[in-house]
């Protein structure tokens, strides 16, 4: 008598289980949507072209030297701040969508980081630190 009591329980424990299951089931039909063909009449519209926009990298090295560069191209060593200071602004001139990279490396000065924010908060130029 003992074991049959057994097996009622387990039957209903799975029979609950089996009720939750279908109460928590989605039961809607999925069917996929019919999309129109495109005829060779129908312009396909086609994605606005992304400006380029040119990124100044500014290296701080570990001797405090500017490395600028735009665009990865024409790379200049600057050994103080008024030239770069000079330098950012005659490229910004030129190109007024130009974002400066400010990359300082791990055993240069926080002063000469906070140099090139300083120079680009100046003039409104748009930043971007990464260590």
């Amino acid at each position: 008598m003992k074991r049959k009591g057994i097996i009622i329980r387990l039957i209903d424990v799975v029979l609950i289980i089996l009720l939750g299951f279908l109460a928590i089931s989605d039961f809607q039909a999925k069917t996929p949507i019919d999309l129109p063909d495109l005829t060779p009449d129908e312009e396909i519209v086609k994605e606005p072209e992304l400006e380029e926009i040119p990124i100044a990298e500014v290296v701080i090295d570990n001797e405090n030297k500017f490395i600028f560069s735009v665009n990865q191209a024409d790379t200049i060593i600057l050994d103080n701040k008024e030239d770069l200071e000079y330098t950012i602004y005659d490229f910004y001139s030129r190109d007024t969508s130009m974002v400066v990279l400010i990359l300082p490396r791990d055993s240069s000065e926080v002063q000469a980081t906070v140099d090139v924010i300083d120079i680009c908060e100046k003039y409104e130029i748009p930043r971007n630190l990464t260590f």
